[in-house]
């Protein structure tokens, strides 16, 4: 079975786009010098695989519909600070 370190050697390898591998490039410097972030950004990593064999993931669909939901609600929150409504009762 292939260690975690060889499958990203081999995703980097493959990888093209000169963005994506900037952004690993600053994740890794990133996690070498503060370890906080590093611990913070593994915990993530090791709950999202757990979610993915768990099967606890979003179609594609459902994550749009949960997007413009949530779009919808920051409208609203918007428009109703433009208008110079308040909270506060005067």
């Amino acid at each position: 079975m292939p260690t975690i370190k060889s499958e990203i050697k081999l995703l980097i390898e493959e990888e093209t786009d000169i963005s994506i591998l900037e952004t690993v490039k600053t994740i890794l410097k990133k996690t070498h010098q503060d370890p906080v972030l590093k611990e913070k950004l593994t915990q993530r990593a090791v709950a999202s695989e757990n979610d993915i064999k768990n099967d606890r993931i979003l179609t594609r669909e459902e994550v749009l519909n949960q997007v413009e939901g949530a779009l919808q609600n920051h409208d609203f929150v918007f428009d109703f600070i433009r208008r110079g409504s308040s909270l506060r009762s005067n």
